[in-house]
Order: C-alpha cells, then sequence, then structure tokens
C-alpha cells in the first residue's frame, strides 16, 4: 500500500518517488486482439441461432451503381424461429422477392417474373437453408444479401479462411466494433462485428484491386453490407410466416435457369495435347515432364474472377493429397505478371502448388479437373 504523503515534497522528491513507484508495479503491455478467434466467434454466434430478426442493407458504390448499369441499393428483413419457420423479404428498387418456409413448405417467389418455387421443406435447420439456395434463393436477390444464410451453415467462414488482422475498435451505426480484415488474393474483406461476448457481425466490406471494374478508378467497394436491428428474443405475430402464391404464379420446383448446353468436351477421356508454359519464378512447365510421372490438378483462373477463395482452398485440398503424387498447377490466361503477382501478395505458392502468368498453348481446354495421362 502507498501511504499519502501529506506534506508537499519538492520536485525532484516527486520525481523521484514517481519513478521507484513505477518500478515496484508490475509492467502492463497492451495484448493484440486475436484477429481470427474474434472472427471465428462471431461465426460460431451466427451459425448457432435459430430465431432472430435482423434487417441486411447493402449499400452500393456511386462507381459500381454506373458501371453495372445503375445497381440499387437493396434490404432484405430477415425473420426466422427455424427449423419451422423463416422469412426474408427482399427490395431493391421496385424490385422484390421472398424466401419462406411455413407449413412444412419452401416458397421462393419472384415477382418480377411471377414464379414461385413450392416444395416440401427439409426438417433440419441447415437443410432448409441450403435448398432454399440450391433452388433459386439468388435469383430473387442480390448474392451479397445471402452472407447472412452462408453464415447460418457455416459456409461463409468455410470461404475466407485467410488469417485476419486487427485494424482496431470503431463504430458502426453507435456500436462499438472490432475491425478485421483479410486479404484473398487482392481483394480485401473487411469485417465489423460487436465487441460484445457474442460478436455479432455489423458490417462486411468487399473492396477490389484497382483495373477490376472497368471504367472505374483506383480500389472499389464492391459491397458493403449492413447488419442493423439485432433482436435474438423477437416477438412474432401471427401469420408472418405464412405465404399463399399469387393467383396466376407459375409453380416450379427450381428458379434457376437450365444452362445451355456447352461446347463438346472433346478432351474429355483423351490424351492432353502438348503443351508449355511460363511460370511466375521465370521458369517453364511442360507436358512432357509431367505425364506418367504424377497427377496433375490444372485451375483455370483471372483477376477479375470472384471471389477467387476457390485457388485456397483447392490448393489446400492439393496439399492433402500430396504424399499421393499430385500437383496444383493455377493457370491465368491473358493476364501480365505485374497483374498475377499484385491479385495474390499473400499466396504460399510451393512446389505443387505454382501459378503461371500466361497460357502458351493455343486451343487448350480444360473442361474440369481431371489427371493428365
Amino acid at each position: 500500500m502507498v501511504p499519502l504523503i501529506h506534506s508537499r515534497p519538492s520536485l525532484p522528491g516527486s520525481i523521484l518517488a514517481l519513478a521507484l513507484l513505477a518500478l515496484a508495479l508490475p509492467a502492463v503491455q497492451a495484448q493484440p486482439a486475436d484477429a481470427d478467434a474474434i472472427f471465428a466467434t462471431s461465426m460460431a454466434t451466427v451459425e448457432g441461432l435459430d430465431t432472430m430478426r435482423v434487417e441486411c442493407r447493402t449499400l452500393i458504390n456511386h462507381q459500381i451503381r454506373l458501371a453495372l448499369g445503375g445497381m440499387p441499393d437493396t434490404t432484405t428483413l430477415v425473420e426466422c424461429d427455424l427449423p419451422g419457420s423463416l422469412r426474408m423479404a427482399f427490395a431493391a428498387g421496385e424490385a422484390s422477392g421472398l424466401i419462406a418456409v411455413a407449413d412444412g413448405k419452401l416458397m421462393i417467389h419472384d415477382p418480377a417474373a411471377n414464379r414461385c418455387v413450392v416444395v416440401p421443406a427439409p426438417t433440419e435447420r441447415n437443410d432448409i437453408i441450403m435448398e432454399a439456395l440450391e433452388r433459386g434463393a439468388g435469383a430473387v436477390s442480390q448474392s451479397d444479401v445471402l452472407f447472412l444464410p452462408m453464415m447460418m451453415v457455416g459456409a461463409f467462414e468455410e470461404t475466407h479462411t485467410g488469417p485476419k488482422a486487427y485494424e482496431g475498435l470503431e463504430t458502426v451505426e453507435g456500436t462499438e466494433c472490432h475491425h478485421l480484415s483479410m486479404d484473398t488474393m487482392g481483394t480485401m474483406f473487411h469485417f465489423w462485428v460487436e465487441n460484445t461476448e457474442q460478436a455479432l457481425p455489423r458490417r462486411v466490406l468487399v473492396v477490389l484491386p484497382e483495373g477490376q471494374i472497368p471504367d472505374t478508378e483506383g480500389e472499389v467497394a464492391l459491397f458493403d453490407v449492413r447488419f442493423d436491428g439485432w433482436d435474438l428474443e423477437p416477438t412474432f405475430a401471427e401469420g408472418t410466416f405464412s405465404f399463399t402464391p399469387p393467383e396466376g404464379a407459375e409453380i416450379v420446383e427450381t428458379l434457376i435457369p437450365e444452362a445451355p448446353p456447352g461446347p463438346e468436351a472433346t478432351l474429355l477421356g483423351a490424351e492432353a495435347p502438348a503443351f508449355e508454359l511460363a511460370t511466375l519464378d521465370g521458369g517453364t512447365l511442360k507436358l512432357e515432364d509431367l505425364v506418367g510421372k504424377k497427377i496433375i490438378v490444372l485451375d483455370f483462373w483471372a483477376t477479375w474472377c470472384m471471389p477467387r477463395e476457390g485457388l485456397p482452398i483447392v490448393t489446400r485440398v492439393t496439399a492433402e493429397f500430396a504424399d499421393q503424387g499430385v500437383e496444383f498447377w493455377a493457370l491465368n490466361q491473358g493476364e501480365d505478371v505485374g497483374r498475377s503477382r499484385h491479385s495474390s501478395p499473400n499466396a504460399s505458392w510451393t512446389s505443387g502448388s505454382r501459378s503461371t502468368p500466361r497460357m502458351r498453348s493455343g486451343g487448350l481446354r480444360c473442361p474440369r479437373a481431371s489427371p493428365l495421362r
């Protein structure tokens, strides 16, 4: 216990007393926040929610709005009491859409086309959300609006596995939040989650590097999604989740249009044509050096292909099979070395995981990943 000093000491004596006191106290150092742990807590919280109400707003950057022909801001009210009830009411300008689960049925309504999916709803919570996504939930909403359903089934965390950086405490809509960031091959993901035990997400911002969107300058914010008014103990009025398809609506099993027939996969099952590729380290990759030695996985990519999480995922999977002679090669066709490097500054390219800036063999097509032979 430090005694009170009633008499006023001289200035040198005060400085000496403070110095001695400082030496007597243990040093306290600020510990950096664990960004990965905070992100994991936030995702685990949302994945564990069965009952909630929250409004998701997507604010569109002016440059993006112009480049994409006037895309409006979007608002989606999400209400759920799973596994039995779910309602996602989507609105963007004059467009709207609805995803609902009630009375054992899953319904997805596209008012613009007056088409409605009506199918039996799965009984398990995650299966309900995945079923909605697979039957065309994205057709009645923007893909960014689906961030929340992806978080609820754990898919968002699975596709954002890179190390997170802690940017500090900031305020979002009056709420103190942890600001986290992640560089995914040049695309920056920013996450703001509440500075609370539950760490509920409040904002997701996706920023593209320069040159990704035509007719734009500098880095461009692609999505800016806000989560407002979290209510984890909501009271729902009778009929909240009820929905009857409008008169005249076409009842369908999916809103996803059937893909047009693609070109015939002439190389599937055939002997791979000879090719020669330049690698980022100045070397050369030749088919003749690989045939009969290892299983080769070719992944064709570009810096403009969003969200590009596929590369690190395939790299990780390939590493798991490295002891079985598997190599992964990422092929970038038509972009120069500088852009390829800039887009993946934190990529971990190993001896079995390479990237080539340009494909030199004309006419080589890879309809699907398959071993070369």
